[in-house]
């Protein structure tokens, strides 16, 4: 038989505050009652201490057994108990024990249950699972996959076991429930997971030094003994429906410094969008770039075949700004927001473009279906139900929005042509076309004032200033390399150059959502510079991309702009990250 054949779920209490031998062994028994194995808790007791006085139940490391044969019980079974701090039960190691378990047989019954429990509590890894639990159930399952072999042997399996350390800034029941996930999940992938709740025991020195990353479970910022370590805030939701995600990744978390903030850690636009590290996106921008890219080559060769590859690459362009909306909705308010995100980011995308369009469809979309799913719970009975009319009420709101937003942006487009219109000036168009396509990138201002692309001096400019763009930023990324630095910005970086060389703007989409405000104050001034040295020195193309090198006329007008440009693009991110720096450290 498994040790859990010999154990009930209603035996088992965790989070006992507790600091005496004697209550331990009375709220054992009464486990024992509770199962329904005994109506003599009195005899019970009796028994257990005079086995105590043969030997002592503490078998070390925090873990304790009471073995007893008594006429008091029933059956075999198995009662376990958890502390927050733990008794001294003379054990041979000198450790309080935490993890304690009464193992009851009627005597005369040849049953092994004390012996196969020990067996199995060999398991460090499993001993400190428990210990930590987050209700009986979680107690009950992590038992059953350690016998089932679902459950990772951790340190007895060799090498290094991650330690993460879970902190519960509240007491809500989602929370627990959230909690109790993350554990199951930790002993399936052999990690050790460590909980510090409201009220209990603090992380060790040790847990600190030995933790790969912490998570922060509920609202609050993290203090000062989280120096120089990952830290990530979570929700209740990601913590219960992805929590083998947040395990693996909780080691790239930002790293927390003591003089960071006073505030709550990561609440601007790039915190929302960096919590989830999402491979979707730098991929779709990677394969429109290199579709793009192919289609311009082949353009000597082959219209009808530029013109597949190109649409190819426009194909998966228009996913990016729909995905960025949905996927911060999806942040706050899981599917019923990645429903109504991604329906405010493709009419945004048909109607307005424009990375500051998906950013603000995608936390109104988020924030409306959040309330939403907070007003539900005075619903409880109705909920699922529920839940589906907010999804297709939330869709339906958030469509309207952006046909309304697209209805402005239409405005504001044609206000910016009609104004670009008037200019007669080449260096301001070529400054103002520029600027507008670093500053909003696919967005109104830079279809506005692009001169609806006939004006050659308009067109010149935004080539330089992509590619100025381009150059800023695989220079930052070759020279500054801190750990500290985002993901978004290092993978973002990369696979937006194959975008870049053709000429599109629409593939800096994702690399500005990571970081938009410092990242689209350095690109509009590091592509203005660009434009305005291309209009100034007279360059002129009909190709986009790296190909107006052989194909434009002044080509090394091209190259002054792009150096100039680049630089300052380089600059102005290295700048904002140093300096971001600065506020991070002691």
């Amino acid at each position: 038989m498994k040790v859990t054949d010999w154990m009930d779920s209603s035996g088992v209490c965790v989070g006992v505050t507790l600091r005496e031998r004697e209550g331990v062994v009375d709220l054992l028994a009464a486990l024992q009652q509770k199962s329904g194995n005994t109506d003599n808790c009195r005899q019970l007791r009796r028994d257990i201490y005079y086995r105590e006085e043969e030997t002592s139940a503490a078998i070390g490391a925090g873990t304790a057994i009471f073995s007893v044969e008594s006429k008091a019980v029933r059956r075999p079974l198995i009662t376990a108990v958890t502390l927050t701090e733990g008794v001294d039960l003379d054990a041979p190691d000198g450790e309080k024990s935490r993890l304690i378990f009464l193992a009851a047989v009627p005597p005369g019954t040849g049953g092994d249950c004390a012996a196969r429990l020990t067996v199995l509590l060999m398991n460090e890894n499993l001993r400190d699972q428990l210990m930590e639990a987050a209700d009986e159930s979680t107690f009950f399952r992590l038992l059953e996959m350690a016998e089932e072999g679902s459950y990772t042997a951790g340190r007895d399996a060799g090498g290094e076991m991650p330690v993460i350390l879970l902190l519960l800034t509240g007491a809500e029941e989602e929370e627990g429930k959230a909690a109790a996930q993350l554990q199951l999940a930790a002993g399936r992938l052999g990690f050790l997971l460590k909980t510090e709740r409201p009220g209990g025991p603090a992380f060790s020195g040790e847990d600190l030094r030995s933790a790969a990353g912490i998570l922060m479970l509920g609202d609050g910022a993290p203090s000062a003994r989280f120096d120089g370590k990952p830290v990530r805030n979570i929700t209740s939701s990601d913590g219960i429906y992805r929590p083998e995600h947040l395990l693996r990744t909780a080691a790239e978390a930002p790293v927390f410094y003591k003089k960071t903030t006073n505030r709550p850690a990561r609440r601007g636009l790039s915190g929302w969008f960096l919590q989830t590290r999402v491979l979707l996106l730098p991929a779709l921008t990677l394969a429109g770039g290199c579709f793009q890219l192919i289609g311009e080559g082949v353009a000597l060769f082959s219209s009808s075949a530029s013109a597949v590859f190109s649409a190819v690459g426009a194909g998966a362009f228009s996913l990016i700004l729909p995905l960025i909306s949905g996927l911060i909705a999806f942040r706050f308010a899981r599917w019923p927001g990645l429903a109504a995100g991604l329906t405010c980011g493709v009419i945004l995308g048909q109607t307005c473009g424009g990375v500051w369009a998906a950013l603000a469809g995608g936390i109104l979309a988020g924030a409306v279906m959040r309330r939403g799913e907070c007003g539900l719970r005075h619903l409880p009975r109705f909920r699922r139900a529920a839940e589906w009319i907010l999804a297709v009420l939330g869709v339906g709101l958030m469509g309207s929005l952006a046909l309304a937003a697209g209805a402005c942006a239409s405005r504001l487009r044609g206000a910016a042509a009609q104004y670009f219109q008037q200019l007669q000036s080449p260096l301001n168009r070529g400054f103002l076309a520029a600027t507008a396509s670093g500053l909003d990138p696919a967005g109104p201002l830079q279809q506005g004032f692009s001169g609806q692309g006939t004006d050659a001096v308009a067109n010149a400019a935004i080539t330089a200033a992509v590619l100025a763009v381009a150059l800023g930023v695989i220079i930052r990324l070759v020279f500054l390399r801190e750990p500290q630095a985002s993901e978004q910005m290092r993978t973002g970086g990369w696979t937006a150059l194959p975008a870049a060389l053709s000429g599109s703007m629409e593939g800096w989409l994702f690399f500005y959502a990571g970081d938009p405000f410092k990242t689209a104050v350095s690109a509009a001034l590091g592509a203005g510079t660009a434009g305005l040295i291309s209009a100034a020195c007279g360059f002129e193309a009909d190709r986009q991309g790296i190909f107006s090198l052989f194909f434009g006329t002044r080509s090394w007008a091209l190259l002054l702009a792009v150096l100039g440009g680049g630089a300052m693009t380089a600059l102005l991110l290295i700048f904002f990250e140093k300096m971001n720096r600065s506020v991070h450290m002691k």
